[in-house]
């Protein structure tokens, strides 16, 4: 807070508070690890596989498709199938071994091993005992879990950058001796400018307050008090400043605020 002109009618201060821009860079990347997340594992994979010939069960060909928001990837498997287990390890889930290829995990990304993993293999796993057979398809949906992932992030990145959205960018303020006034203009990110007026003579008092939010190092703002309308009315004041861990500097506004209330 910053005195900006001072007359012997006019005071004007500003003040321009960074703290949102803080608050929307800290929320930011949680809510790029959300997008990573939810588009990496929100994807839906397929396993399908076809016996040629009843005569040569262990000729195959299977393909696993892979559909998510970023595309679809395909892989063609020419070699039979072997066997496929569940890897609970780094949330690895089905693998699959293959003749020439010493193994190939079904999904692309990372899992909660559970009891649809061994359903999948056991399914796989039936296919390639059961000769008889001729075709197999599996699917894995991991769009819940996905989303479920993705969410975990975002929520909290949106609640910070909100928080720091309802922080505003400047502020205004203005005490007119004449128009018996105090003026203050507090600029938004989404809002735009909000405009307080009261009249100077209901102002009570002008203190330095600490905050009460949870912050690092003890941070103070600027209020206003108004002379109460009813004696039983709670007291609502006005804060005219950022939050600031300069003590100091807000007190000594504070003092040149009353030295011009005090002078006629």
């Amino acid at each position: 807070m910053n005195v900006i002109e001072k007359t012997g009618d006019v005071l004007k201060l500003g003040d321009r508070d960074w703290n949102w821009l803080g608050l929307g860079l800290l929320g930011l990347p949680f809510l790029v690890a959300g997008l990573i997340i939810g588009l990496a594992i929100g994807n839906v994979t397929t396993l399908n596989c076809q016996r040629s010939n009843p005569r040569t069960p262990n000729q195959m060909t299977c393909q696993r498709t892979i559909v998510g928001l970023l595309g679809t990837e395909t892989l063609v498997i020419r070699e039979p199938l072997m066997r496929a287990i569940v890897r609970t390890t780094h949330g690895t889930g089905v693998v699959i071994f293959i003749s020439k290829i010493p193994e190939l995990e079904l999904v692309n990304h990372r899992v909660i091993v559970g009891s649809k993993h061994e359903a999948i293999a056991n399914q796989i796993n039936r296919f390639i005992q059961d000769r008889q057979q001729t075709s197999l398809r599996v699917e894995q949906d991991d769009r819940l879990e996905g989303f479920l992932g993705g969410l975990t992030f975002l929520l909290p990145g949106l609640i910070v950058i909100v928080q720091g959205m309802m922080i505003p960018m400047q502020i205004f303020c203005e005490f007119n001796k004449p128009l018996d006034r105090v003026l203050i203009q507090k600029q938004y990110f989404l809002r735009g400018i909000v405009t307080t007026q009261t009249r100077l003579s209901n102002l009570q008092s002008i203190d330095v307050t600490q905050s009460s939010l949870p912050t690092k190092s003890p941070a103070y703002d600027l209020q206003l008090h108004l002379k109460p309308d009813r004696p039983a009315t709670p007291d609502r004041p006005i804060v005219i400043s950022s939050l600031s861990t300069d003590r100091a500097k807000l007190q000594g506004i504070s003092n040149e605020i009353q030295r011009f209330l005090k002078t006629s």
